[in-house]
């Protein structure tokens, strides 16, 4: 996805450098023909290191791009983790690289993995997509509706036990203030809000008359279907087209981005039924996988277009994912087709796919 747009965004910059405008090995670009999340996976794979700067609606962005990484990251007044997360959807605005050695930037600082962190971002927003109807506008007032203890599981959920303080100490306090005060990453906000929504810990007091406080919010939550299409790299010329084909079959809406064929590509969508797609497409390789360790814990299926060179890898690659996971293996992009879209299907419906699939 994102090599297949570098060209686009990198004709979008201005021409040579000038004398006292630009300096050489530096240019710039617009976010709208490749954003924050393409530009990370540019630099990383590439092997690239630098300034990256970011400017969008009046707010600035920057990191330094190393070998392994992200250092210095800041977006605001967020450093880090959740300065990447704020800024790597950004779709509209600027950017600038400046060319830097890798040894002038880290001064042994232990950078962010890139991958991990935008495997992070698109779960993350997929889970706020799929509660979508819970999460309240940025100005909506919120009240803390319980005060029992809070389970482990929604405890560990980033941000979440600050968003329960904050509320006790400033109710009527809106996802806007919470942005503004705590040091979180408007998407983990988001997250953190609409867990605590969901198990009835905090609500808008609007939507809390009527029920008892502390009432469970119902929804489509758990309707999420987290898939991967794994494609040996001599098949790679497929890939595109088969997503193209289940996006159809799927009756899913359309994906503007082309698959890359070298690292992760993303798609997500909302099916017709209500159900929420998160399909990550991925060249079978020993380079990615470190994507498929951090990924494999949260998919339900995965389907793998074998290649002759890849027989080895896919060894390894099946015994990284859990148990409870659907295997599938394809011989042809139809059957990759077929496979994926008939087990994406029962998933929906909440029932297992056939188990032991194979072509």
């Amino acid at each position: 996805m994102a090599l297949a747009v570098m060209q686009r965004g990198l004709a979008a910059s201005p021409g040579p450098p000038r004398t006292g405008d630009r300096i050489a090995g530096s240019f710039e670009g617009d976010l709208a023909c490749l954003t924050a999340f393409e530009l990370l996976q540019v630099f990383q794979y590439l092997g690239k290191t630098g300034r990256l700067q970011f400017e969008s609606h009046g707010q600035e962005a920057s990191c330094d791009v190393v070998p392994r990484g992200l250092v210095n990251v800041e977006c605001g007044r967020l450093r880090e983790w959740d300065a990447a997360l704020a800024f790597v959807w950004w779709k509209e605005g600027s950017f600038r690289f400046e060319v830097a050695p890798a040894e002038n930037l880290a001064a042994g600082q232990e950078p962010l993995a890139v991958q991990e962190l935008l495997l992070d971002a698109v779960q993350l927003a997929d889970e706020i997509e799929a509660r979508n109807t819970l999460i309240p506008e940025r100005a909506e007032p919120l009240y803390r509706l319980l005060h029992q203890p809070v389970p482990q599981t929604l405890g560990a959920v980033r941000g979440a036990l600050d968003v329960l303080a904050y509320l006790q100490a400033q109710p009527g306090a809106t996802r806007r203030d919470l942005e503004q005060m705590l040091p979180y990453a408007p998407v983990t906000l988001g997250f953190a809000v609409a867990r605590l929504i969901e198990e009835g810990f905090i609500g808008a007091k609007e939507r809390a008359n009527g029920k008892a406080a502390g009432e469970p919010a119902r929804s489509d939550a758990r309707r999420i279907v987290r898939a991967l299409f794994a494609f040996d790299r001599e098949h790679a010329d497929e890939a595109d087209e088969t997503l193209h084909r289940i996006e159809a079959c799927l009756g899913a809406t359309p994906s503007p981005h082309p698959v890359d064929p070298a690292t992760p590509s993303f798609l997500r969508t909302r099916l017709p039924s209500g159900c929420f797609l998160s399909l990550t497409a991925l060249p079978i390789s020993r380079r990615n996988r470190f994507v498929l360790e951090s990924l494999a814990p949260s998919l339900a299926l995965a389907v793998l277009r074998v290649g002759n060179r890849s027989a080895d890898e896919v060894e390894l690659w099946k015994g990284l994912l859990p148990r409870g996971v659907e295997v599938i293996f394809a011989s042809t992009s139809e059957h990759a087709v077929s496979d994926i879209v008939a087990a994406v299907q029962l998933l929906e419906r909440g029932a297992p796919p056939i188990a032991g699939a194979l072509h």
